[in-house]
């Protein structure tokens, strides 16, 4: 299955290259260019290693392939991106350029607590992390590079922590790939890119769970204090994500519990743990509204051109992005940050029948070890759905290691278990092919109508 779907998107890129190519402004030319060569390069990495002998999926070597290829791309996004705007923000200077701005003075200040209460006179403490960060890498240089060549160093960071919490439940080939996929995806290393808060992000919640899933395997206590530790640090980068990380936690380990005295504190820690996430979603909301309530809330994101259509048309494109996109957008014309996503929204949009098929499993199956995650990136993509972000790459990106996660595990009962029988194999196959020539024809249309 993962051969057809990696050859069929290379020749869904190469369709997409030649349809649009006729729609682009000649200014634009070398990115687009340069984003299906990582279309290309990307399919042709995934082939070959998914050709590898047995022996062939170690962790070192995966480590460096991740480390050889993201370095590169980190560097030519960096050179287009100075060609273009003469700065190393890969066309997002907005937040970048705030968090930039921010570390500069943060180091000018006499102490670390001066640089704190600096901070958060200007801006909320869920930008203190970043901020801290970055400064910290200032001592070095102060330069955007030096943040970007940290993040690919970190993203191998986070690839070891999704290659031990994978190989808790996948062979060792699904476990190799699935970390690949993400890792080289054009989105991850663009953000390795940005100067931006989430390559960190990811690699705190990443190993949250692999610190979690350390304590389910062995039962050390001191697992458990790691893992709260980098749920602290997450309040300082994103505080909604520590509430549903721990509320996936504590409600898997509620599905899989007898009802007992245990399973009433599991209840009611999962209704605090609520009560301060709808409190932080509500706080997010209000940055765009005065009024923490649905009604303003629609009402800012139709002020900022947000809903097309009607709102239930709205929700309904998040509802779908979530579950089957983000789709990409290749044409750099109008909207040049958005198709250096391409390559890898594309990867991920044709695998769209493996994962909902491998929710769908995990549910009827009652696979107990998958719970957390899985219950988290459908807590995330709910809340995101609810304030109408889920179009918003940037904050759905937090759960995308566990989408790949829940695929490949799907990938892997398919290949090599028997949770499904003969016939609902043939069933998912003709499905699997259907969808992916239904899906380019989304894509197609997706494109040509921005």
């Amino acid at each position: 299955m993962l051969k057809y779907l990696t050859r069929f998107y290379i020749f869904s890129g190469i369709v997409l290259f030649f349809l649009l190519i006729k729609n682009l402004n000649e200014g634009y030319l070398p990115i687009y260019i340069y984003n299906f060569f990582v279309l290309i390069s990307f399919g042709f990495i995934v082939l070959n290693q998914n050709n590898n002998p047995k022996q062939g999926y170690g962790k070192v070597k995966l480590l460096l392939i991740i480390f050889i290829y993201s370095s590169i791309l980190v560097f030519i996004n960096n050179l287009i991106s100075y060609s273009y705007r003469e700065n190393f923000f890969v066309f997002s200077e907005f937040d970048a350029g705030t968090y930039n701005a921010l570390a500069i003075a943060f180091n000018n200040k006499l102490s670390f607590i001066d640089g704190i209460k600096y901070l958060l006179e200007k801006h909320s403490y869920d930008d203190l992390g970043a901020v801290v960060v970055i400064s910290s890498l200032y001592n070095i240089s102060e330069s955007n590079i030096i943040v970007n060549i940290f993040y690919v160093f970190v993203g191998l960071i986070t690839a070891s922590g999704i290659f031990n919490i994978a190989k808790n439940f996948l062979t060792p080939k699904n476990t190799y790939l699935c970390t690949l996929v993400y890792s080289i995806s054009s989105y991850t290393i663009w953000f390795h890119s940005s100067g931006l808060k989430e390559s960190f992000l990811v690699m705190l919640v990443v190993f949250a769970f692999s610190f979690y899933y350390n304590y389910w395997k062995n039962r050390n206590p001191i697992q458990l204090i790691y893992c709260a530790a980098i749920l602290v640090s997450i309040v300082f980068f994103r505080p909604a994500i520590s509430y549903l990380i721990i509320a996936s936690i504590f409600l898997s380990l509620l599905l899989v519990s007898k009802f007992n005295f245990f399973s009433l504190v599991n209840i009611l820690v999962i209704a605090i743990v609520l009560f301060f996430f709808y409190t932080g979603i509500m706080e997010q909301a209000n940055k765009f509204t005065s009024n923490a309530d649905m009604t303003a809330l629609i009402e800012a994101k139709e002020s900022e051109n947000m809903i097309k259509g009607s709102v239930n048309f709205t929700y309904f494109v998040n509802i779908l992005s979530s579950f089957l996109g983000p789709f990409p957008s290749f044409i750099p014309n109008n909207k040049t940050l958005l198709s250096f996503f391409s390559a890898g929204l594309l990867y991920k949009v044709l695998l769209s029948i493996p994962f909902l098929v491998g929710i769908y499993l995990v549910i009827i199956k009652k696979v107990k070890i998958l719970f957390p995650i899985l219950l988290f990136l459908l807590l995330e993509i709910f809340s995101l759905v609810l304030i109408l972000e889920a179009l918003e790459l940037r904050k759905s990106l937090s759960h995308f290691p566990f989408v790949f996660l829940i695929i490949f595990w799907f990938i892997d009962q398919f290949e090599n278990k028997s949770v499904l029988n003969l016939n609902q194999k043939q069933v998912i196959t003709k499905m699997t092919y259907l969808s992916s020539f239904i899906l380019l024809g989304i894509v197609v249309y997706w494109n040509f109508r921005n």
